[in-house]
């Protein structure tokens, strides 16, 4: 039987169900102490639906202990115990995004940090773009000065940056978002440099697919 400020659930010993009971739900609580075996030391449980549940203990001070404790869950005296209002606490409280992700730890385990790619803090406080992360990958032989002249050439300045490689061949695959040309437009070296150091690192082909 395990107990949380959500539910009850009873796992069955040999079965392959479970029972599961939210603790709101619960109507009636009634302690069985009668000589009969399957009244003595057990809780009758009855929710809402009139499903009826009942627990039998083999001491009768588990039984007690534990029907305290699931009366306090299912009959609370104050409702900011509650599961509901508790979890709506943690997830409306802002959380450092360092908790959950470590974007150096995740480009590593992409391998995206060796080999021809590196990372770079170039877009540090969202300089450079702000829908992208502060931590990129981008080419090793690219300075972090090329970067900033291709966001300058890249719709909301969305320049290339890596973003998958293959563990086994290394193919990498990169995002970005559409060049600045205009009718007239010059184009960008820094921006032409940059998809050039891409293929070169040991790419054959450079496929542009546009979404």
């Amino acid at each position: 039987v395990v107990l949380t400020n959500y539910r009850l659930v009873f796992l069955p010993e040999n079965k392959d169900f479970t029972v599961d009971v939210p603790n709101l739900s619960i109507w009636k609580l009634k302690k069985g102490t009668k000589v009969k075996i399957h009244k003595k030391n057990s809780i009758l449980i009855q929710n809402k639906e009139y499903r009826k549940l009942n627990l039998q203990f083999s001491r009768k001070s588990d039984m007690n202990v534990a029907f305290l404790e699931l009366s306090k869950q299912a009959f609370p005296e104050n409702l900011n115990s509650v599961f509901a209002f508790t979890y709506y606490k943690f997830v409306t409280e802002p959380l450092p995004l360092s908790q959950f992700y470590d974007p150096i730890q995740e480009y590593q385990r992409l391998n995206m940090s060796s080999r021809g790619l590196r990372l770079t803090e170039a877009n540090n406080d969202y300089k450079l773009c702000s829908t992208y992360p502060q931590v990129l990958s981008v080419p090793a032989s690219v300075p972090d000065s090329r970067l900033g002249g291709s966001a300058k050439f890249r719709s909301r300045g969305r320049f290339p940056v890596f973003v998958w490689r293959h563990p086994l061949n290394s193919a990498t695959v990169a995002r970005s978002s559409q060049p600045c040309f205009g009718m007239w437009g010059p184009g960008s070296q820094d921006d032409e440099k940059l998809l050039a150091s891409m293929r070169n690192g040991g790419q054959t082909y450079l496929h542009v697919l546009d979404s």
